[in-house]
C-alpha cells in the first residue's frame, strides 16, 4: 500500500454513524431525506407548475420554469443515438428539429435541445439508451443518477474522519438544489461530477491506473477534465493519459471525416461564445457584426457572467429605455477572469506536498472561470468533490457552510421571474436590478471563495 493510501485510509466504519449522531441529528436526518424526496417529486410531470408537492420547486429556477420541456437535454442525447442508428449526422440534433414534420426529421424523441457532446457519446451511451422508448429512457436516466447519488454518499462516508461529520456529508448530498434541475433537464453534469469522485477515490486508494482510467472515461462524457492531465504528467504518468487523449481525438476525427459538415455545427453549437463571452458570439450567432458587449442571459450563471453583471453594476448608466447596459470594456475584464486560475493551477500541480484532491477540485473549479455558458445545473459537477472535501475535513466550519449555501441554494429567479403571474415581482426598477445582479453573483461568489480557500489551505 502506498504512502498516500495509508495517509488517507478511512478510519471509521460508516455503519457506526447512526449511533454516533447527536439526538438533534437523528431528528433532522429524516427531514433531510424528505426534502430530497420533494426535489425528486418535483421532477414528476404529474403536478402543475408550482403545485404544492409535484412541481413545487420548478418556479425557483429559470431552467425549469417552462422555457424547455422536461428532459429536453436528455432527449438531445437520446435522439443523437437514434440518428446514429439511422446512419445520419448527430449534430443536426437541435431545437430546429422540433419544428419539422416527423417525416422530415425522423425523430424518435418528442422534442430536443442542442446536442453538444463528443460524437462517441452518440454511438455508445445514446445508442444504449435507445433500447427503451423516450419517456421510459428518461425515467431510467433519472433513476440511474439517483443511484449514483446514493453510491456517492456511501463512497464519501468511507473517507469521513470523525463520525459526526458523516451527518454533514449526507446533508450536503441530499439538500443540493441544482440536482433537481439536473434531473428535470436530464442532464449529464452530475455524471461528470461522479466520475471526478471516482478519480479522487482512485488517487486516495493509491491506485493510479484506476484514477487515470476514470479520468479517461470522463473525457468522453465532457472534455472539461482534459487540463487535469497535467497532474498525471507531473507525476510521471504518461502512457495511460496519452492513450485516452489519443483515443478521444481519433474517434472525433473519424466522425468528422465521415460527416465534415458537422464540424461547423459542432463549433457553432458547442464552442463559439461558450468558452469566452468576449467573442461577441452566443449560442451559434453567425452574424458578421462588430463584437458586441458581453451578454447577460437568464439561466447562465458562471464566473464570467457574474463579472459581467458586476461590471454593469459599476457602470450605472441608463440607456434610452431606462435600462443599464453592459459596458463594452467588460470584454477586457473577462480576459483577466480566464487567466486568473492558470498560475494557481500551475503552482498547485507542481507542488507534490499539496493534497491531490484539492488539486483536482481546483481544476474542476477552474472550468467555471473558463466556460461562459455555465448553467445552474452545471454546479452539480462540484457536489461530489465538495462532499469528499467535507468528509476529509479539507474544508470545515463557517467557510464550508457559507460556500455550500452559495452553491446549493436556489437562485433568486423566483423573485423576478414570470412577472405576469408572480406576486413577488418587484415593481421598483432599482430593486429588480439589484435582485438580478445578485442572481448572477451568488454562485460565482461560492466558486471564487472555494477556489481561494482551497489554494490557501493546501492540505
Amino acid at each position: 500500500m502506498s504512502d498516500l493510501s495509508q495517509r488517507h485510509q478511512p478510519i471509521i466504519n460508516y455503519r457506526l454513524f447512526w449511533k454516533s449522531f447527536a439526538t438533534w441529528q437523528k431528528v433532522v436526518l429524516p427531514l433531510i431525506f424528505l426534502f430530497h424526496l420533494s426535489l425528486l417529486c418535483s421532477v414528476s410531470n404529474r403536478g402543475n407548475y408550482g403545485s404544492r408537492f409535484f412541481g413545487f420547486w420548478r418556479p425557483f429556477a429559470w431552467d425549469t420554469h417552462g422555457w424547455l420541456a422536461r428532459g429536453g437535454d436528455f432527449f438531445a442525447v437520446y435522439e443523437s443515438g437514434h440518428q446514429a442508428l439511422l446512419g445520419r449526422p448527430v449534430y443536426h440534433v437541435q431545437p430546429e428539429m422540433n419544428r419539422l414534420p416527423l417525416s422530415e426529421s425522423r425523430m424518435r424523441a418528442p422534442y430536443v435541445a442542442t446536442f453538444r457532446y463528443p460524437p462517441i457519446i452518440a454511438y455508445s451511451l445514446a445508442v444504449f439508451l435507445n433500447i427503451f422508448p423516450p419517456e421510459s429512457s428518461y425515467k431510467f436516466w433519472v433513476a440511474f443518477n439517483e443511484a449514483l447519488l446514493l453510491l456517492g454518499i456511501a463512497l464519501t462516508l468511507r473517507h469521513v474522519r470523525r463520525p459526526r461529520t458523516g451527518f454533514y456529508v449526507i446533508c450536503a448530498w441530499l439538500t443540493f438544489y441544482p440536482i433537481h434541475i439536473e434531473y428535470y433537464l436530464g442532464q449529464f453534469s452530475f455524471l461528470m461530477g461522479f466520475l471526478w469522485l471516482c478519480v479522487a477515490t482512485g488517487i486516495l486508494s493509491g491506485n493510479g491506473k484506476r484514477a487515470t482510467d476514470w479520468w479517461g472515461v470522463s473525457l468522453f462524457v465532457k472534455a472539461y477534465s482534459l487540463p487535469f492531465a497535467l497532474y498525471f504528467f507531473f507525476r510521471k504518468q504518461f502512457r495511460r493519459p496519452i492513450c485516452w487523449i489519443v483515443l478521444l481525438a481519433l474517434t472525433t476525427i473519424i466522425y468528422f471525416a465521415i460527416f465534415p459538415s458537422d464540424l461547423k455545427l459542432f463549433y457553432e453549437q458547442g464552442i463559439a461564445g461558450r468558452l469566452f463571452a468576449g467573442s461577441g458570439i452566443h449560442a451559434g450567432d453567425k452574424s458578421d457584426a462588430a463584437p458586441k458587449p458581453p451578454e447577460l442571459y437568464w439561466g447562465s450563471m458562471g464566473v464570467q457572467r457574474g463579472v459581467v453583471a458586476l461590471c454593469r453594476l459599476l457602470y450605472l448608466r441608463r440607456d434610452s429605455q431606462g435600462k443599464i447596459p453592459v459596458p463594452y470594456w467588460a470584454h477586457y475584464i473577462l480576459y483577466l477572469v480566464i487567466l486568473f486560475p492558470i498560475p494557481f493551477l500551475w503552482m498547485a500541480v507542481r507542488d507534490k506536498g499539496r493534497d491531490p484532491i484539492i488539486i483536482l477540485t481546483l481544476f474542476a473549479l477552474a472550468w467555471f472561470f473558463w466556460y461562459y455558458d455555465t448553467w445552474e445545473h452545471h454546479y452539480t459537477m462540484l457536489l461530489p468533490l465538495f462532499a469528499l472535501l467535507v468528509a476529509r475535513e479539507n474544508i470545515t466550519g463557517r467557510p464550508a457552510l457559507v460556500i455550500y449555501i452559495l452553491l446549493a441554494m436556489p437562485s433568486l429567479w423566483i423573485f423576478f421571474g414570470r412577472p405576469e403571474t408572480n406576486p413577488l415581482y418587484p415593481h421598483s426598477l432599482t430593486i429588480y436590478f439589484l435582485l438580478e445582479t445578485s442572481y448572477y453573483l451568488i454562485k460565482p461568489a461560492g466558486v471564487l471563495y472555494l477556489f481561494i480557500h482551497l489554494w490557501i489551505k493546501k492540505v
